[in-house]
């Protein structure tokens, strides 16, 4: 929807441009001087926006397959200017299986103090995995032009343990061994009668 907006607005101040130019009249250049530049200052705003930020990954370095982990990321702005809303996606390896729809984090970074944002990673495999890279994505004051931008960040190593799995044992409680006469349960009869050992 974006594409075709852009599109359209260009596609409009060329024709003005071109008219203008044909009938030789600088109002419709004007105007088309006008939209073009426009669009150029609201790119740039797009730009600019994705630029100067940091980020730290806070989870835990092990998981187990088949359960729920927060992953909180935080967000620093280095420049100090006031963005639009950003969205952050971490990119997770392919190799790593999980059970998550990971949608955009919206954020609004500041440079007095960092903001923090979550998602919730359900891995399914058991593995050790590395990832380094966050993708942000902004757009300008109008909503018209989006712009990503790869972030390289410190690299976070997880080692995800295999699934429990739970197990039912009788374990009877000792057995019978070095233990004497019982007069009730699985145990009765057996065992050793110290009382009847003579030094």
């Amino acid at each position: 929807m974006r594409h075709y907006a852009v599109l359209t607005l260009t596609v409009s101040a060329l024709f003005l441009m071109f008219v203008g130019a044909f009938l030789n009249t600088r109002s419709l250049f004007y105007m088309s001087t006008v939209m073009i530049v426009t669009l150029v200052v609201l790119r740039a705003q797009a730009w600019l926006a994705t630029r100067g930020l940091r980020f730290e990954r806070v989870a835990p370095t092990t998981m187990v397959a088949g359960e729920r982990v927060a992953m909180r990321i935080r967000v620093w702005s280095t420049l100090n200017i006031r963005r639009p809303l950003l969205f952050i996606v971490d990119e997770l390896p392919a190799s790593l299986q999980h059970d998550a729809d990971i949608r955009p984090l919206p954020v609004a970074p500041s440079r007095e103090q960092a903001v923090e944002t979550r998602y919730e990673l359900n891995p399914l495999m058991r593995g050790v995995y590395r990832w380094s890279k966050i993708r942000v994505e902004s757009t300008d004051s109008l909503g018209l032009i989006s712009l990503q931008q790869m972030y390289e960040t410190e690299p976070f190593e997880v080692t995800i343990h295999p699934a429990k799995i739970p197990v039912a044992i009788d374990v009877a409680s000792l057995s019978g061994w070095g233990a004497n006469h019982s007069d009730e349960g699985r145990n009765r009869g057996y065992g050793i009668e110290p009382r009847g050992v003579r030094e």
